[in-house]
């Protein structure tokens, strides 16, 4: 008897938003009608680039696929990388996502310590890959369009563009897209879509 009255009085004053995040993790429910987007990405040969303006979801739709795909037990690795945070085209250069995705690596035992070079990091991944038809890595790079703009540049030395995406590219090809890339950004991914 007193507790419908204790609600008729306090539910007046009462304030709660499910709907508020405060980083890009968004709770399960939130992800209602979202699954095909999610299929695009988690298929090997569905979509690599992810673009639309601020606040859209790309982050959250990235960190979801990480919470809720990542399995290293069952061979499925999923990597979110925030290429902002890590500087990369600002203050470094492309070729550094290397050390990077090593780093990442090196976390889930498919790549060892101090591995620098992208062909022994490359090696390895495949060797990795190559233990278990079943195994894969996605590998999800937010934030990319600096990246990816200083890696559209050409080379001097080559006089070509794109140096470390094709080397990607190549890495997912002779895989046979067990290790995938993703990028996801704004106008420069767009603009390279």
């Amino acid at each position: 008897l007193r507790l419908p009255i204790l609600f008729q009085c306090t539910f007046p004053f009462a304030v709660a938003n499910p709907f508020t995040t405060k980083d890009s993790r968004v709770p399960v429910e939130m992800w209602f009608g979202r699954q095909w987007q999610r299929d695009a990405i988690l298929d090997p040969s569905g979509t690599t680039l992810i673009y639309g303006g601020r606040q859209l979801g790309k982050t959250a739709l990235l960190r979801n696929i990480e919470y809720q795909y990542h399995n290293p037990k069952a061979g499925v690795i999923v990597l979110w990388i925030d290429l902002k945070a890590k500087e990369m085209g600002m203050s470094r250069s492309p070729a550094d996502i290397w050390l990077i995705i090593a780093h990442g690596l090196e976390r889930a035992d498919i790549v060892r310590p101090q591995t620098y070079q992208p062909d022994m990091i490359v090696k390895q991944i495949q060797d990795w890959l190559n233990l278990h038809p079943q195994r894969r890595i996605l590998l999800l790079l937010d934030e990319a369009d600096e990246f990816l703009y200083l890696d559209a540049t050409t080379d001097d030395k080559t006089c070509r563009g794109f140096q470390t995406v094709t080397a990607l590219k190549k890495i997912m090809e002779t895989t046979h897209l067990r290790f995938k890339v993703v990028f996801a950004g704004l106008h420069q991914v767009q603009r390279i879509a």
